[in-house]
């Protein structure tokens, strides 16, 4: 008999007001109830499987999973440019805003390095690797189930920022992950598996380059409309590649970024 799993997880909901983008709000209030679930650390198999087996008890009572995004990633600390370099940065140098915080053995960026590569890739596999059971029983010839591997353009393109290696690296082989799964599904069930390399949207993670004035104006005169990425952007993206649009949609990589990858060193 197999040993009741430990609770490891609590409550979490996610207000309307956390939410900055109306039209994306309004998506979320279609379904009239809040968005709440299990908390899990994607670093362990085995924490992903008890989330797994937390979404079949009651409150939840999950029986299928129609669609799983995998969007959770991280990237390694390093030294950042201050507020006072804005004037003096150039295109050649904007690289040290993020620049490899030492090469050497026994140093943090090792650690760092690892732990990036464990969550943005080995994370994603887990989770897909437990929520399977879940996602064939919502999976159709028709209709099938979907698996949505947010990635990055640092992931398809060398760019200003390519001394981050750790996440770029990450969001590579989180893309030909992508591609492997896709390939793998058509002979196990019908569960189409896709990537999105996304752009600079403003979060958390992007916020100290977002709000340099420089980057500002790489970005700017690079993306088309000459504008910063919108949540609609992504959203719209998002719903194309989960509704019935995308059903016949397998392997492919959809980059969300207003061109900006077309600037890339490669």
């Amino acid at each position: 008999m197999t040993a009741p799993l430990p609770d490891l997880f609590t409550r979490h909901s996610l207000p309307k007001d956390a939410l900055a983008d109306n039209k994306v709000e309004e998506l979320f209030s279609v379904a009239g109830r809040v968005v709440a679930g299990p908390a899990c650390n994607i670093d362990s198999p085995a924490s992903c499987l008890a989330f797994v087996h937390a979404l079949a008890r009651a409150p939840y009572n999950v029986t299928r999973v129609n669609a799983l995004i995998n969007n959770a990633s991280i990237q390694a600390p390093g030294p950042v440019a201050t507020d006072d370099a804005d004037e003096a940065l150039t295109n050649d140098d904007l690289a040290s805003i993020q620049p490899a915080a030492g090469l050497t053995p026994g140093s943090t960026f090792d650690q760092g390095f690892e732990r990036v590569m464990h969550t943005n890739v080995n994370g994603t596999m887990f989770m897909t690797r437990a929520l399977l059971p879940l996602l064939e029983q919502a999976a159709s010839p028709e209709d099938p189930a979907r698996v949505l591997i947010v990635s990055s353009v640092m992931g398809i393109s060398v760019g200003p920022f390519d001394s981050n290696f750790a996440y770029s690296a990450s969001k590579a082989a989180a893309v030909h992950l992508s591609r492997a799964l896709a390939s793998y599904f058509t002979t196990v069930a019908p569960i189409a598996v896709n990537a999105l390399a996304l752009g600079y949207f403003k979060t958390e993670m992007t916020e100290v380059i977002t709000r340099n004035e420089r980057f500002q104006e790489l970005i700017l005169g690079a993306t088309v409309g000459g504008r910063e990425a919108h949540a609609q952007d992504l959203a719209a993206a998002v719903i194309y590649l989960l509704s019935r649009g995308g059903a016949y949609v397998n392997g492919t990589v959809l980059t969300v970024d207003g061109g900006f990858a077309l600037r890339s060193r490669v």
